[in-house]
C-alpha cells in the first residue's frame, strides 16, 4: 500500500471553498451577502459588485491593525515538534526517523510531521475493523467528536481559532453484480466518523489552514490531517490601508472577465482572508480577498486572490498556481 496516497486534504477543494465562503458571510461583513447564493448572471459587473463584502475600508483597516498588534510575534501553530511525541499522542510506537525527515511509514501506520509548515499526517491501517451501521454511528458520534477535539488540543490547536467545524460520516454502499442477475443494494454503512474544520483569527479566515480527523468508531482514531502553521504577518505590512472598494471591484471584474466564456452565467462569492505567501524568509500571511467563480455551464470553477491593502508585500507565487493574481503589490 502506498501510504503517501492516503491523505485527506492538503488544501480545501473548490467545492469546500464555496461552502466556507457562504458560511463566512453569515458571520460578519467580511464575506459575500447570502443574497448572492445561487444567483447566476451574464452581467459580470453586477455579479462582482453584488458579491463584494460590505466592509468599510477604514473600519477594516483598524481591524487588521489590531489583529497585527495582538499577534505581533505570530499566532502559534501545532505544538508537536517531533515524531516521538506525535506517535505517543496517537498511541503508536515510536518510529525510526532520520534527522530532517518529515514522513515515515510502516506496515501498520504512516506519520508525517513538518513543524515549520504546521503539517501533521497520521494514518493507521485499520481496514480489518468493521464498518458501523447508521444507528451505531449516530450513537458513537458524540464520544468520537469529543475524542477528536481532545486530540486537536494535544496537537496545539487553539479551539478559539476554529472558525467552523462539523462532524460527518463517510458512508459506503455496495450493490450485487448485475451480471449475476441480482440487483440487491446493501444497506448504507458508515466506514468512518469525520471531524473537520477551518481556521479563523480575529474574525478572518486563515486560508489553507484546516484539519480533518477520522475514527472507525467511538474510541478508535484512524487518522488525522492538519495544516496549522504559525501565522506570521508579512514584514511589509505597516499601514494596513485598505484599497478603495471601487478599485478592488475593477481588478476583480477584470480577472473574472478574462476567465469567463462569452455568454456564460456565473455566480461569484468573496471573503476577506489571511492568505499564506512564500518569501525568501519563509511563509508569511497577508490580507486578501479570496474570489470564487462558479459557472452555470457546470465547467468547474475558478478561484483567485486580490491583495487587499496598499502595503508593499512582495512574494513568490507557488509553481502550482492557485491564483490568477501576479506576484504581489
Amino acid at each position: 500500500m502506498n501510504w503517501k496516497n492516503i491523505v485527506f486534504t492538503k488544501v480545501l477543494p473548490l467545492s469546500v471553498t464555496f461552502v466556507t465562503l457562504a458560511a463566512f458571510a453569515q458571520e460578519n461583513n467580511l464575506g459575500s451577502s447570502r443574497k448572492v447564493e445561487g444567483v447566476y448572471t451574464e452581467n459580470l459587473k453586477q455579479a462582482v459588485d453584488s458579491a463584494l463584502p460590505s466592509f468599510n475600508e477604514a473600519g477594516l483597516s483598524l481591524q487588521l491593525k489590531r489583529l497585527h498588534s495582538q499577534y505581533a510575534n505570530g499566532a502559534p501553530g501545532v505544538s508537536v515538534r517531533d515524531f516521538q511525541t506525535l506517535a505517543k499522542t496517537f498511541g503508536l510506537p515510536t518510529p525510526q526517523v532520520r534527522p530532517g525527515e518529515t514522513y515515515t511509514e510502516t506496515a501498520s501506520f504512516a506519520l508525517g510531521l513538518d513543524p515549520k509548515s504546521g503539517k501533521v499526517l497520521v494514518h493507521k491501517n485499520l481496514e480489518t475493523l468493521p464498518a458501523l451501521s447508521q444507528v451505531e454511528a449516530k450513537r458513537a458520534l458524540p464520544l468520537a467528536t469529543r475524542n477528536h477535539q481532545a486530540l486537536l488540543t494535544k496537537l496545539g490547536v487553539d479551539t478559539k481559532q476554529v472558525f467552523f467545524a462539523e462532524s460527518t460520516f463517510m458512508n459506503l454502499q455496495s450493490a450485487s453484480d448485475p451480471k449475476l442477475g441480482r440487483s440487491e443494494v446493501s444497506p448504507v454503512v458508515v466506514d468512518a466518523i469525520l471531524y473537520e474544520g477551518v481556521r479563523g483569527l480575529g474574525g478572518f479566515l486563515v486560508d489553507g489552514s484546516s484539519f480533518k480527523l477520522s475514527s472507525k468508531n467511538a474510541q478508535t482514531v484512524e487518522g488525522a490531517d492538519l495544516v496549522w502553521p504559525t501565522v506570521r504577518f508579512h514584514p511589509g505590512l505597516r499601514k494596513f490601508e485598505v484599497r478603495k472598494r471601487a478599485e478592488l471591484s475593477q481588478e476583480i471584474l477584470r480577472q473574472v472577465t478574462d476567465t469567463t466564456s462569452k455568454g456564460d452565467k456565473v455566480n461569484v462569492k468573496m471573503a476577506v482572508v489571511l492568505r499564506p505567501v512564500q518569501t525568501s524568509a519563509g511563509e508569511f500571511f497577508i490580507p486578501a480577498l479570496r474570489v470564487g467563480v462558479l459557472s452555470a455551464r457546470n465547467e468547474g470553477g475558478n478561484m483567485f486572490y486580490v491583495n487587499l491593502v496598499n502595503d508593499q508585500t512582495p512574494y513568490v507565487e507557488p509553481r502550482a498556481v492557485d491564483s490568477s493574481e501576479g506576484g504581489g503589490n
